[in-house]
Formats: structure tokens, sequence, C-alpha cells
């Protein structure tokens, strides 16, 4: 039981930045995903993932702009 209590603690303390951060890392995949160029590529689908920010160039954007700029799209 404590050990649940502190891990739900530590989530509690997660700031934005932190999930800023995580989220990119999805930009390794475009890398990936660019250089070798594959037929077919699936993305998590999850509500609101191509509204969700991540850092680019040390700029703050969403997800759906950095797809659309790495692809031309």
């Amino acid at each position: 039981m404590l050990l649940l209590h502190l891990v739900k603690v530590y989530l509690l303390q997660i700031t934005k930045k932190d999930e800023t951060n995580r989220n990119s890392l999805m930009l390794q995949s475009l890398s990936i995903v660019k250089k070798f160029q594959p037929g077919l590529f699936v993305f998590e689908n999850v509500r609101a993932f191509l509204q969700a920010i991540c850092v680019d160039d040390r700029k703050e954007r969403t997800i759906n702009n950095v797809i659309n700029e790495y692809f031309n799209i």
C-alpha cells in the first residue's frame, strides 16, 4: 500500500514540462520514419495526441505541426 501511495504522489508531481519533454520523444520516431521511408507507419492514436505539445528546435509546438513540417503535408 505504501508503495502504491508513493507512486501516486510521484505521478501527481509530474509537471507540464515533464509531459512536454515526454511528448518530444515522438520526434525521434519521426526522424526514423523519414530516414527509412517505410511504406506504412502507425503512430499512437489517442485523444488529443495531435494537439499535444512537444519541443522541436527549442520551440514548443503541437505534434500535428511538427508532423506536417517533417513530411511537407
